[in-house]
């Protein structure tokens, strides 16, 4: 009776860590392609030359596509980007200029406006 009574409040636990964790990536929107490439315009805003922002992309795709797919940048606020970027910058061993970086690359990318293929 206190081994069942141990499995089911296990499972119960485990089942309520895996919702919650479920919900918490329900706003994470893959991209259908490639990263979207930041305008020219946006790209100076974020202080990248065209080989700068060159640069970050190969580094997305080095360091980001390695591990999981392509993430819709638009989905998320500059404050969530931090975030992410603090979880992932251990995981990816990325360098404090090789995130910020991609920081700002994908700022530049977050300022360009989507445009809706018909």
């Amino acid at each position: 009776m206190r081994g069942t009574c141990a499995m089911l409040l296990l499972v119960a636990v485990t089942g309520a860590g895996l919702a919650s964790c479920a919900s918490s990536r329900d706003n994470r929107r893959p991209l259908a392609g490639p990263l979207p490439v930041p305008s020219p315009d946006a790209a100076v805003a974020a202080g990248l030359n065209a080989e700068r922002a060159q640069e970050a992309h190969k580094l997305y795709d080095a360091k980001c596509l390695r591990c999981h797919k392509s993430y819709d940048p638009h989905a998320y606020s500059g404050p969530q980007w931090d975030v992410w970027m603090t979880k992932m910058t251990r995981k990816a061993h990325l360098e404090p200029g090789q995130r910020d970086l991609l920081l700002r690359y994908l700022g530049a990318v977050r300022s360009t406006p989507v445009v809706e293929k018909e």
